[in-house]
Formats: C-alpha cells, structure tokens, sequence
C-alpha cells in the first residue's frame, strides 16, 4: 500500500457540504494545520477539516485559527498519517 499525505483524506475531501448560512466565511480563514483546507466559493470561502471530512463552522474555523497545536482531529489525523507511513 503505497502512502502519500494526503491520500489518506483524499475520498473525504471529494464529497464535503456546507451550507452557506453556517459555513461561508466572508474573510479568507488561515491556520497552520496541515489538516485544514480552504475552498474558494466566489462569494466568501468554506474551511474544510480534511480529517473530519467535512466544512468547519464559522466558529469552528475560528477555533482551528487559533488553537490548531491542541486540536485532537490534528493529533488523530497526525496518529494516521504516522500510522501508515
């Protein structure tokens, strides 16, 4: 079984829904979680968590902004990635 970083979340990434009402975000979200995606929507942007699969809150992605170091979906998702390689 071959490995790269980011085969392991790659199915999830595909099939990710938001809804703007709760997800859109109207300034680009940054974090330093290699486990964190932005998706470009035209009118705002959506924060994906490649490890949960699915789009952040607007909360959410504030959370992960700030406290990306203790979040446990970055250490389970860092447990994943060690695990295969």
């Amino acid at each position: 079984m071959s490995f790269t970083s980011d085969s392991l979340f790659q199915q999830r990434r595909s099939s990710v829904k938001h809804t703007k009402i709760a997800n859109l975000l109207e300034i680009k979200p940054a974090s330093k979680c290699p486990y964190f995606e932005v998706h470009d929507e035209g009118d705002g942007y959506i924060a994906v968590c490649k490890v949960q699969g699915r789009a952040l809150t607007r909360h959410e992605a504030r959370l992960c902004e700030e406290f990306w170091e203790k979040c446990p979906f970055k250490r389970y998702g860092d447990f994943l990635k060690d695990l295969f390689t």
